[in-house]
């Protein structure tokens, strides 16, 4: 006999995102051809782009990259575009500003809304491991929240690397998700859910390892930057509820196990007191 509701309801109730079906982000983002719920993903993307430490984040890289008027811009994995408008209105029409993404999808609703704003950006659908651009083509590369995705991220660095000009700069953030911090009252479990969040990405720990990518690929002026990400209850959930899915799929967790922790995790919201943090690190670095 059951003892407690199924999962997908639990989770679906708790979350009341009745708008927006669940997606497994690790999939999803990866295989963006495979899904036909693109709204989810732009609607994920969005919530994120909201928190106050992603903005922290982003503010850093673009300190580093030391952007000009007149330069020529490109963001890796753009999505819908947040950064691309951003720095096309900080530097105007005399720069080339350019992003890039795999999906479809998501370079159609950054078009959209850059048309919506007028502004004069260019994006393209293209592979992070073989970008369709000329050699010494950027002034500065940036790129988030990408490489964990990817099955050879060093391949995927050396291509950002390729296309930037002699003294150009890169700026990429990734997480640690091996490293994922939540306020829960059963740490046993959230270790063994965490350890799974985080082997469920190609690579989920490549934040740690970016710095040796850099050093390898020649590039100079190396500097690591750790930062956190403090993730929101609405985002939290969001991001871990299709991996949590497949995990039950797998039997990594029991139904039981994650009713419990799913459960807890509301009622600490509840009580204001919900607390999730990735870690991660921005690298950057010049090219020799």
């Amino acid at each position: 006999m059951r003892l407690y509701p199924p999962i997908e309801i639990v989770l679906f109730i708790i979350i009341n995102l009745s708008k927006n079906i669940m997606q497994n982000i690790a999939l999803g983002f990866q295989y963006p051809e495979k899904t036909n719920k693109k709204e989810f993903f732009i609607y994920f993307l969005d919530k994120f782009d909201e928190l106050d430490s992603v903005r922290v984040c982003k503010q850093q890289m673009l300190n580093f990259l030391d952007i000009k008027i007149g330069h020529r811009i490109l963001d890796v994995g753009c999505g819908v575009g947040h950064e691309v408008q951003r720095i096309q209105q900080l530097v105007g029409d005399d720069s080339l500003v350019v992003g890039v993404d795999k999906s479809e999808a998501m370079i159609k609703e950054a078009k959209k809304r850059a048309d919506k704003l007028n502004l004069q950006v260019k994006y393209y659908i293209g592979d992070i491991n073989s970008l369709n651009m000329n050699d010494n083509s950027f002034d500065a590369c940036r790129a988030e929240r990408i490489l964990l995705y990817v099955s050879n991220p060093k391949k995927a660095v050396s291509e950002m690397i390729r296309v930037l000009a002699p003294s150009g700069k890169l700026a990429i953030f990734e997480f640690d998700l091996d490293g994922i911090s939540i306020n829960s009252t059963y740490p046993t479990l959230t270790r063994k859910i965490v350890s799974f969040i985080s082997d469920s990405f190609p690579n989920g720990s490549i934040g740690c390892k970016l710095p040796e990518i850099f050093e390898e690929l020649k590039m100079s002026n190396i500097a690591v930057i750790p930062h956190s990400i403090m993730i929101t209850y609405e985002v939290f959930m969001l991001a871990c509820y299709g991996v949590l899915e497949q995990a039950l799929k797998e039997e990594v967790l029991s139904e039981s196990e994650l009713y419990e922790w799913v459960k807890q995790l509301e009622q600490v919201h509840k009580n204001g007191q919900f607390f999730a943090e990735h870690p991660g690190f921005i690298v950057t670095g010049t090219k020799s």
